[in-house]
């Protein structure tokens, strides 16, 4: 009986263990065809209140069980509900305005990869091919969550991980100048609390950076294209 329990002790503590994800970042989630306008209502493991899509997605990543998630954004914070299986439309469901699912799989990290066009970039809609360099479009973040570029993100949504943008710049909308180096000035961006900063100019010969709270899609026309010298440091979203 004792060598019984110890083995049914044993397997208890190591089942669980093969479903915790340790390498959340290696995880993005992709919209499950035909899942539009309809909320599940079996193998839910969560419903909270988020944001945005990938704070969504985050929280589902962070749950070790969560293989999907369906977000309902239409009114703000949407509905967040995470699921313990793939979804699919032969699943129960209600209608629901504004929903969607999606489903857990490996990523493909195509941000900051060497390109020569956009196509080596991925299947992600509006990656751009950047002086041989996969990132998006002027303005825009990356979704680490979601795995692609988004127009908006919600000031709690920021990453503490920024993309690089060389010889670009921002027209204006600079709070605060740092001194030192890269390292310095994303630290200084990532826990600046006297304003939400969204990015910053490092600037190579003189190892220092303006902080800054705007970006190309909320003010059209700062983005300076050929800015020799200085790379741009854009955060990114969940």
């Amino acid at each position: 009986m004792l060598l019984v329990g110890t083995l049914l002790t044993a397997l208890f503590i190591y089942l669980p263990m093969q479903l915790v994800k340790t390498e959340v970042n290696s995880k993005v989630f992709a919209q499950q065809p035909g899942t539009s306008g309809v909320l599940f209502t079996e193998y839910t493991l969560f419903s909270s209140q988020e944001v945005a899509k990938g704070a969504c997605a985050s929280r589902c990543l962070r749950n070790a069980l969560c293989l999907s998630f369906t977000f309902t954004g239409v009114v703000q914070p949407g509905n967040c509900q995470g699921h313990s299986k793939i979804m699919t439309f032969s699943d129960v469901k209600v209608a629901e305005v504004g929903a969607q699912t999606y489903a857990v799989r490996e990523a493909e990290e195509w941000w900051e990869k060497s390109c020569s066009t956009a196509a080596d970039c991925g299947i992600n809609a509006y990656v751009i091919c950047r002086r041989n360099v996969c990132v998006c479009p002027p303005g825009h973040y990356v979704s680490e969550g979601l795995n692609q570029c988004v127009s908006d993100c919600p000031v709690s949504s920021l990453t503490p991980n920024f993309v690089q943008y060389h010889e670009a710049g921002i027209a204006g909308h600079n709070i605060v100048d740092v001194d030192g180096d890269a390292a310095t000035c994303m630290e200084a961006c990532v826990q600046s609390t006297s304003f939400y900063c969204l990015n910053f100019e490092y600037y190579l010969s003189e190892t220092r950076c303006p902080l800054g709270d705007a970006t190309e899609v909320n003010y059209p026309g700062i983005w300076i294209e050929n800015d020799p010298g200085w790379i741009l440091y854009q955060r990114n979203c969940q």
